[in-house]
């Protein structure tokens, strides 16, 4: 039986928030980086799992031949992705309680999107690529790591609030088809459900 160690914000320590913290202020010191990372990011994450662009309103309806970063809402949803990301960054620190509550939120609405566990991990290595095609050399190992770590604590409190909701989601079909049961059992009739 495999053991699942989940990391908390207890993992999070300020080793890893530093090189973080260094690499994060070297791709935002690009003139246009909310467009640039976000693209590269998107592009990358595409390339390895090119049926996930049907999971964004602007992927769905390509045709044959057609770039989905061609519609002229990739671009700005690929800059807010990077919007939120930087404030989450940003966020990080002291507070982590706070920062992680707000990431469990997210991942609560993200579950609306059809986010599933296997995006987040795409999502993870296109992070990871994407920071090592734009820093180069200047990415080390012990970057690499301090990003793996942060994100990893991103996603799974993400992964966290969706699994919630999704309890939560079960829960209520369970109530409405018991109170339905009961309903029909009082009419003398069953429901297949």
């Amino acid at each position: 039986m495999a053991t699942v160690c989940l990391l908390t914000h207890h993992n999070i320590l300020a080793s890893h928030l530093l090189p973080q913290n260094d690499t994060w202020a070297r791709i935002r010191r690009s003139p246009d980086f909310r467009r640039e990372f976000g693209v590269s990011l998107f592009t990358r994450m595409f390339e390895f799992a090119p049926a996930v662009w049907g999971n964004f309103p602007w992927g769905r309806g390509v045709k044959e031949g057609e770039s989905p970063m061609q519609n002229k809402e990739f671009i700005p949803f690929a800059m807010r992705f990077v919007d939120m990301f930087d404030l989450a960054i940003d966020m990080l620190g002291p507070d982590v309680d706070w920062v992680e509550e707000q990431l469990q939120h997210l991942g609560a609405k993200h579950t609306s999107y059809g986010l599933m566990p296997k995006h987040y991990t795409l999502m993870g290595r296109s992070l990871l690529d994407t920071l090592e095609e734009k820093l180069g050399h200047a990415f080390t190992a012990r970057h690499k790591e301090s990003w793996h770590t942060i994100y990893t604590f991103m996603s799974v409190s993400m992964m966290q609030g969706a699994f919630a909701d999704l309890k939560d989601t079960v829960h209520q079909h369970e109530t409405t088809i018991n109170e339905m049961k009961r309903f029909d059992g009082r009419k003398g009739a069953s429901v297949d459900v």
